[in-house]
C-alpha cells in the first residue's frame, strides 16, 4: 500500500495522510477509516 501512495505523492510517515490523504470523497474516507480500525484493533 505504501508504494501506491508514494506514486500518489502522498506521505506515509504519518498515518493519518496514509490513509485519508488519497481518498476521494467522504465515503471512501468512511470506508478505509472503519477498515483500519478493524483491522488493527
Amino acid at each position: 500500500m505504501n508504494s501506491a501512495l508514494k506514486e500518489w505523492g502522498v506521505p506515509t510517515d504519518r498515518i493519518h495522510f496514509e490513509f485519508f490523504g488519497p481518498a476521494a470523497d467522504i465515503e471512501e474516507q468512511t470506508t478505509v477509516f472503519f477498515f483500519y480500525i478493524y483491522f488493527f484493533i
